[in-house]
This record gives structure tokens, sequence and C-alpha cells, in this order.
């Protein structure tokens, strides 16, 4: 299902030509990059309840970086809701700035999970 189509029907206004083809390409990088946001998600909350960070010497060091990679992922969630509500190369710019800062908290993630 095309969002963009829906979308134009609700506003009762046209979108420019070509438009819809370009937001449908944008809808899917989105779509994957709240598919990582949420596996992410899924991710801390592993690190969160795994017993083994309480065995670790430095545990309250992990516990604060997993506080802190729990933050910073909340904080893209909304961002990520701020940019759905936005247009245009504004849109384009917070996804491409969410994706940058995803990607370094997945590498953290990745990291506190090796131990």
């Amino acid at each position: 299902m095309n969002h963009a189509i829906h979308t134009e029907g609700l506003a009762g206004s046209a979108r420019p030509p070509g438009t819809q083809a370009v937001r449908s390409g944008q809808s899917f990088a989105e779509r994957r990059i709240e598919s990582r946001l949420k596996q992410l998600g899924d991710d801390i909350q592993e690190l969160s309840a795994a017993p083994y960070p309480a065995l670790l010497l430095d545990r309250a060091e992990v516990r604060k970086a997993i506080e802190e990679l729990d933050a910073r992922h909340t904080t893209l969630l909304w961002v990520a809701r701020v940019a759905k509500c936005t247009e245009g190369g504004v849109r384009e710019r917070l996804w491409s700035n969410i994706e940058r800062a995803l990607a370094s908290l997945e590498r953290v993630a990745d990291s506190l999970a090796r131990g």
C-alpha cells in the first residue's frame, strides 16, 4: 500500500508530480531505519536483563553504559517521530542523521554484548 497516495487523499491537496515516487523510496529507507531502531531496543532490553554484566568487575560502568545507550535510543525514537511529520530536505536530513546516530549506537550495543 502506498502511504503517499493515502496521505494525499486525506489531506485533500495534490502533491507535485514525481513526489509520490520519491516518497516511496524514502518510506522504504525509513521503514528499514525504524526496523533497526526496534531491533536496537530489543538488544538493549536483553543487555539490561542479562545476568552477565553483574558478574563483571566494572559492572557499575557497564550498567551506566547500558542506561546511556537506552537514553540515546529513546531520543532517536523521538527524533524519528518528528521526522515522520516533516517534508522535503528537512525530512531527508533528519533520517540521514538518525541513520548515522543509529549506526553508532549499534556499534556500542555490539561491543557491550561482546563484553
